[in-house]
């Protein structure tokens, strides 16, 4: 941010629309607070945009796995059954050796594919996670 003083007052340049002000406060960087929160809410917003191409798929992962596990411990379903139900591989937040096995995560569910075309499906407990 560029500042320059004039008559003891110094005239910043407002990053989101680029006009001349004068500061009242010595570290203030927009003309407004209306300028300060467009400026942020634009940068919120390219954030969010860029983080939903991830999150939307975990979100819809976890989901997924969530209701095909329902109140059981363990499952064991076909992959074709859970790409039906919406699964995307290779989405995920994380991975674990778990039983001496490499499993894939999303948030606080693992799981790993079988031998037979199948996935196991687990819920993570905080200490495994």
């Amino acid at each position: 941010m560029e500042t320059t003083k004039i008559n003891e007052k110094k005239v910043a340049i407002d990053p989101l629309t680029g006009e001349e002000f004068i500061q009242s406060r010595n570290n203030q960087k927009f003309a407004s607070s209306a300028n300060r929160l467009e400026f942020n809410r634009q940068k919120t917003a390219e954030k969010r945009k860029a983080m939903a191409q991830i999150a939307k798929p975990l979100a819809n992962n976890r989901k997924v796995l969530e209701k095909v596990l329902g109140d059981e411990k363990e499952v064991i379903r076909s992959y074709d059954f859970l790409m039906g139900a919406g699964l995307e591989m290779g989405i995920f937040t994380h991975q674990i050796k778990y039983q001496e096995v490499l499993w894939y995560c999303v948030y606080d569910y693992g799981y790993v594919r079988q031998k037979d075309n199948t996935l196991r499906i687990i819920q993570l407990t905080p200490t495994e996670q």
